[in-house]
Parts: C-alpha cells; structure tokens; sequence
C-alpha cells in the first residue's frame, strides 16, 4: 500500500510539472523551434527569445519557470530530453492502476485556507474550473458539481451550503477537467480527467515544454452517482499516449443520452453509445493537424452539423 501511494503521490507531482509548448506555426515561427525540438532544446530557444527576462523575478515569471523546470524535469529527462517517454509511463501507469483500501484511518483536521481569497491576502481552496447542475436541479433537488483541476470531482447536495469529494480520490489521478450527467438519470454520471485551463498559449506535442495542463487519462463514468467509477476509452486514448493532450470539456446530449462529446487537445470525439457496456469512441474531424485540433469548447449542434 505504502508503493502504491507513494507512486500515486509521485506521478500527481509529476502531473502538476508535465509541460507543453504551442505547436501553432504562429509560436513556433516567434521561437524558431522545430516541432520535434526536446525539453533541452526548447528551453535553450526560449531562454534566448525576447519571452525570457533574467531580470523577471516575480514567482510566476519567465525565469522562476525555467528554474523549476529544470529543477524537477533536467535529471529526469537527462541526456534525451524526450517527453514522449514520460506520456507513455502516465498513461501505462492509469491503465494498470489498481486502488487498494488502507487500513490506516488518519485523524485529519483541515488548516486552511477555507475562506474566499480577498485582495490576495487569502489564497482561498484552490482553483475550481467548472460548475455544473444536476438535470432536475430547482425540481427535484438542489444539487450542483464542482470540478477541479488537482481536488477531482466535488458535490453540494444543498445549493453549495457543504461538499463532498465524489469519491475521485480512488482514481489514478484526482484531477477533473469537467462533468456531465445523465439528462435522464441523475445516477449516471460522466467526468473527464485532467487540468484544462492551465498553462498559456496551449497545444500538445510529446517534448512542448511550457507550464502543462495535468494530461488526461480519459473519461471515467459512474452509473452509482459517484460511489465507484469505471473507464470508457475505448477509441479515445490512442493518440493521447504518444503526444499527451487533456479533454477540456465533455456534454451529453439531452435529447439522447447515449450521445457524449469531448471537446480536446487532439480533437472533439464523440460516442453515440455512451451508456452501453463498452462506449466506442470516433474523432468527429479528421485531417487536422497541429492548433487546428485544439479545442477549448463545443456546441453539440455545430458537431452534428460538421460530423
């Protein structure tokens, strides 16, 4: 169990560090790197670009990022540079999880910060990326969803007054980039994994090396309301394996509940079998290439309308 968390903890961490630079032509042409350029290369490019400032000192600036880059990838990426490998072992490591049940029962007391963040003087719970409400929320309930980039999936039965951890921790990793439910039955719940608003100017490739976004493991469902979750990749993952990528939003058709899209890094996929035993997924677009692939939203009318 002890190898378990301590692997766990180890490719969260790593997650929060994973990086990514733009393969737009328009970045590309600005640092003059080769999209097959590696970790090394790149931050040689980026720190000779007008981009970088050895005067920038501020946390979030241009020179803390290259130091922590360096500080947590440069040993571990050391001589090859090649983030492709890194890819691979996270994704090798979420098909092959197996959560185990501890027998240790730690008396937690939370410390803080649990205030809302007030003139920067408050840091407040971390960063929540999208709310979204039950299908007979003001009907029959008053239950609303929070989806958060390193918490998983959170839940307020009582119109936001408490919260609860909608059992994400027993994933690979507790990162949600968005959640969609059932229009027809509110115990059926889908979630995409991953951190969907960080970093700048994003689009994937295996060696970008820009703050990333937490790459996704796919799309979990749970037909229990959120007592146990299950996988439903099958189709969606080949191309996130090599490049990396992260799924930013996800929305199932209220008409027909069997329809799901993911708008993501690599494309908007799309199932028409959502609820079935094994889900089968298709890239709605092919022929993209670079940016061009990279989806920040959709409309699922525009989806029909396009496929």
């Amino acid at each position: 169990m002890k190898t378990i968390c301590t692997i766990k903890k180890l490719i969260a961490i790593s997650l929060f560090f994973l990086m990514s630079l733009n393969s737009n032509s328009l970045f590309c042409q600005i640092l003059s790197v080769p999209e097959t350029s590696n970790f090394f290369e790149y931050l040689e490019h980026f720190t000779e670009s007008k981009r970088y400032s050895d005067l920038d000192t501020t946390e979030g600036g241009s020179k803390a990022q290259v130091e922590r880059l360096l500080s947590y990838w440069g040993s571990r990426l050391h001589p090859h540079g090649d983030f492709s490998i890194a890819n691979n072992a996270i994704i090798d490591y979420a098909l092959n999880y197996n959560h185990v049940n501890s027998t240790v029962n730690p008396n937690w007391t939370c410390v803080g910060p649990s205030n809302t963040p007030s003139n920067n003087q408050n840091r407040g719970v971390g960063q929540i990326h999208r709310i979204s409400f039950d299908p007979f929320y003001g009907i029959s309930n008053n239950t609303v969803y929070a989806s958060t980039g390193y918490g998983g999936l959170w839940r307020s039965q009582d119109n936001g007054e408490n919260w609860e951890n909608v059992n994400t921790d027993l994933l690979p990793i507790a990162s949600v980039s968005d959640v969609a439910i059932c229009p027809t039955n509110n115990q059926v719940l889908f979630i995409s994994t991953g951190n969907p608003d960080g970093g700048v100017e994003l689009a994937y490739g295996p060696n970008w090396s820009n703050i990333n976004p937490v790459f996704t493991i796919g799309i979990y469902r749970s037909i229990d309301y959120g007592n146990t979750w299950h996988t439903i990749n099958n189709g969606l993952l080949d191309e996130f394996i090599t490049n990396g990528g992260t799924i930013r939003k996800i929305e199932v058709d209220k008409l027909n509940p069997n329809i799901l899209v993911a708008a993501t890094s690599n494309g908007i996929y799309m199932t028409s079998n959502a609820l079935a035993t094994t889900p089968i997924w298709t890239n709605v677009f092919s022929g993209l290439t670079g940016s061009d692939k990279d989806f920040s939203t959709l409309s699922l009318t525009l989806v029909y309308f396009l496929a």
